[in-house]
């Protein structure tokens, strides 16, 4: 892992936690209990493609990843967040981040 993509490995919050009051409960996977408080938001990306950008440890904004479909944004009450990147046909990524509260954001949706 890159030594930048380190230190963003212990990102997210500031813009995904605003985002998150529109978001609804994470549904429990079959016959898992989900912890209360973990909040699911779907964008569905344009045909460009949905971006994730977040500010790291410096305060400069790094371009992340990108997804061709759609990015579920998963936040859990312990601060990390987890993004689930859809390819379509070229397949899932997951990227999971830690709590240190730093801003992201994701630019390309509907």
């Amino acid at each position: 892992m890159k030594p930048g993509l380190v230190l963003l490995a212990s990102l997210i919050s500031l813009s995904l936690s605003a985002g998150a009051a529109n978001a609804v409960p994470a549904a429990p996977a079959s016959g898992q209990a989900e912890a209360p408080n973990v909040f699911k938001n779907i964008d569905r990306c344009t045909s460009a493609g949905c971006v994730i950008t977040c500010k790291n440890n410096l305060g400069a904004w790094e371009r992340i990843d990108q997804a061709a479909e759609s990015v579920t944004t998963i936040n859990y009450p312990n601060g990390n967040v987890r993004f689930l990147l859809d390819d379509g046909v070229k397949g899932k990524r997951t990227l999971v981040y830690g709590p240190n509260n730093l801003a992201c954001t994701i630019t390309g949706h509907q």
